[in-house]
């Protein structure tokens, strides 16, 4: 009797698991999929996940914030960014909050995802590299 109730604590116990990391995913697929258009009021910058692993790339520049980031966007146009925001303390005592961009190759139509510094935070204040969000581009 006791080893039937150990087999059926341990079996609940992996169901709930199993519920859990299926929220989490399904959680993490719905943040995957908010797409909007963010406009660039100064130059966006950010770093790739080379293999696309987007979340191992951010691991990887919280473990490291000295990374050196590339521009991805000039300024004064529509990106096209995802959520969720992210925030990264980059030991100097700045804040990075990031987005993840979606880039093209205009030459070979190579689709990319980066991550964008959409604002930095430090003591004097918050400084935005993207000025206003939308669901769909306009004309400015």
């Amino acid at each position: 009797m006791q080893e039937q109730r150990n087999e059926h604590d341990k079996i609940k116990g992996q169901m709930q698991s199993l519920m859990e990391t299926s929220n989490n995913q399904t959680s993490q697929l719905f943040q995957d999929t908010q797409w909007l258009y963010g406009w660039a009021t100064e130059q966006v910058v950010g770093f790739a996940a080379p293999d696309g692993l987007m979340y191992k790339a951010l691991a990887d520049y919280r473990n490291s914030a000295t990374q050196e980031l590339t521009p991805l966007s000039v300024a004064n146009r529509w990106v096209l960014l995802c959520y969720p925001m992210q925030e990264v303390d980059d030991g100097q005592g700045s804040t990075h909050v990031l987005m993840k961009m979606r880039t093209v190759d205009s030459d070979t139509g190579q689709l990319r995802l980066n991550w964008a510094v959409v604002a930095t935070r430090t003591v004097d204040g918050l400084t935005r590299s993207i000025g206003e969000f939308s669901v769909a581009p306009y004309e400015k």
